[in-house]
């Protein structure tokens, strides 16, 4: 992968996207993919990131005074629901659609991380018992699940890669590459913040 030094290939990009109400606004519908890539195309795909049950604070919960302490919700349902998946080994992995139907959300184009959040009584539920999706962030599997899906249709060519800014924060690295649809995980992964 190879930084590319010609915007022009992602200019079209840029100007034919569809403005978007700032998700902090009450008339925010959600995002459309119209709003990411201009719509000149037949068809398009979205792929949402996944999403895991994250079971640390069912298996380490914090005692009563903590709770006390630090004003923790209760963060129903979201606890029962990743208690019940654990209990019944279901595996770590949790389907949009099965949030959305948990939380009373629409299953629909326009879905968002912001509608599922509203639904529970404090953001930090989330992150207490889900991990994803992480903003700016493609993890080594749908990574590979993504390239999988995009490689009957490159026909072997090199593609052109546009990183987020939210990636790239204060950050003056370059944003646009080229290379082949094959080294992409590999570049991801090796570009990945250490913690």
């Amino acid at each position: 992968m190879q930084p590319e030094s010609d915007q022009a290939v992602f200019d079209w990009i840029l100007r034919g996207r569809e403005r978007t109400a700032a998700p902090s606004t009450p008339n925010w519908a959600g995002n459309l993919v119209s709003h990411l890539i201009p719509p000149v195309f037949d068809a398009y795909a979205k792929i949402l990131h996944r999403v895991e049950a994250h079971y640390e604070n069912i298996d380490n919960p914090l005692t009563l005074a903590e709770i006390a302490i630090l004003k923790v919700p209760r963060c129903e349902p979201i606890k029962s629901f990743i208690e019940n998946r654990r209990a019944n080994s279901m595996g770590k992995r949790v389907r949009w659609s099965e949030l959305a139907e948990l939380l009373s959300v629409p299953f629909a184009p326009e879905i968002c991380l912001e509608w599922y959040r509203r639904k529970l009584e404090d953001r930090v539920c989330w992150s207490l018992f889900l991990r994803g999706p992480g903003d700016g962030i493609l993890h080594e599997e749908e990574c590979s699940e993504l390239a999988s899906t995009l490689r009957p249709v490159t026909d072997g060519e090199e593609c052109f890669f546009r990183f987020s800014d939210w990636s790239f924060i204060n950050s003056d690295q370059p944003k646009l590459f080229k290379g082949a649809l094959n080294e992409i995980c590999g570049f991801l992964k090796d570009r990945q913040p250490r913690i």
